[in-house]
């Protein structure tokens, strides 16, 4: 179990809307045993969050309220990864405003490289225009 506390937002651009938002969660990667070549090994194929915050997690945007929307959000958000197959992990999220979907994938287990696919906004009812889809290329260090 780890829990950490952020923000962001918190030194922002005065012409674009955005507001300071601070968050406390808890994530826990739950463990899994099995066996590989005659060693035991303990790993984990589920990994959640679950949090509280303000800010964007709280509130509604200015655009979403003035196309009724509503001006709230439920200031709490949770998210999931499951790992399907080696290396590749289905994710769902709700951000306190809208629900979320993913995909991310290790295309090589040599090296940290990570891609993610994203749907973004799912239910145009309670936020934006509709979906949006996201995708990101990433590599981690390890010091």
């Amino acid at each position: 179990m780890a829990a950490s506390i952020g923000g962001f937002n918190v030194l922002r651009d005065s012409k674009v809307y955005t507001r300071p938002s601070y968050y406390f969660a808890l994530s826990r990667a739950v463990q899994s045993h099995g066996r590989v070549a005659d060693e035991f090994l303990s790993f984990s194929k589920l990994h959640y969050t679950l949090g509280v915050g303000n800010g964007n997690f709280k509130h509604a945007a200015p655009e979403d309220r003035e196309r009724g929307k509503g001006s709230h959000a439920t200031g709490f958000f949770a998210n999931a990864s499951y790992e399907i197959f080696k290396n590749i992990n289905l994710i769902a999220d709700w951000d306190g405003v809208n629900a979320n979907a993913g995909v991310g994938i290790r295309p090589f287990e040599k090296y940290n490289i990570f891609v993610t696919l994203s749907a973004i906004h799912l239910f145009e009812g309670l936020s934006s225009d509709g979906p949006s889809f996201s995708g990101t290329v990433s590599a981690a260090y390890q010091f």
